[in-house]
């Protein structure tokens, strides 16, 4: 079972992850051209988070991951 934080904080990274492609053109011609955005926008955020738990796992001594 997914607890009510986990929940919430997947609720808000999809809530980002659509403004994010409706800004670069979610609503454009073609359903591949949304897909593309949507792959591409979810990508940068499962890198972003990543970098963040990895640097709070360090209790941010360290640089961020390049």
């Amino acid at each position: 079972m997914v607890s009510t934080s986990r929940a919430r904080h997947l609720d808000s990274q999809y809530a980002l992850q659509q403004a994010i492609a409706d800004a670069l053109g979610d609503d454009a011609a073609t359903h591949d051209a949304a897909f593309r955005a949507h792959a591409a926008t979810s990508a940068c955020l499962a890198a972003t988070h990543s970098a963040w738990t990895r640097w709070t796992e360090d209790d941010g001594r360290s640089e961020l991951p390049d």
